[in-house]
């Protein structure tokens, strides 16, 4: 199913970078994890779980999201993101981290690779 990061908040599209690999990488500030946050309804919280839940519906409590695309923590393409138990997201690092032959590492190889299509430059308030 493809997405549209139109459907994202003008406040998080002007952030991302759309790129040849398919990753909507965010381009702003990021905490030490490598993980973007946005202020949504006075609330922060991770971009990329508002990403995925704005597009695809809620996130199970018992469960957390994985990054396809060889976790890049800073991709918010839903299309790149499985909800998945925290003990399965903790295999697929392992297997990552281990294993060139892991699943998935093909989605994205280069997030900085640029098609640039910037989205609408505008800024808005929190939605």
């Amino acid at each position: 199913m493809p997405f549209d990061p139109a459907d994202l908040t003008r406040t998080v599209r002007v952030k991302l970078h759309l790129c040849g690999c398919g990753c909507w990488v965010w381009t702003g500030a990021t905490n030490p994890a490598g993980y973007a946050g946005v202020k949504m309804r006075g609330q922060r919280v991770l971009a990329h779980r508002y990403a995925y839940e704005r597009l695809i519906g809620p996130i199970p409590p018992e469960m957390t999201i994985d990054h396809l695309c060889d976790r890049h923590r800073n991709c918010l393409n839903p299309a790149h993101m499985e909800a998945v138990t925290g003990s399965e997201n903790s295999i697929r690092a392992n297997k990552r981290r281990f294993h060139d032959d892991a699943p998935d590492r093909s989605l994205c190889t280069d997030p900085s690779t640029s098609t640039d299509q910037s989205t609408d430059p505008e800024s808005d308030t929190d939605e």
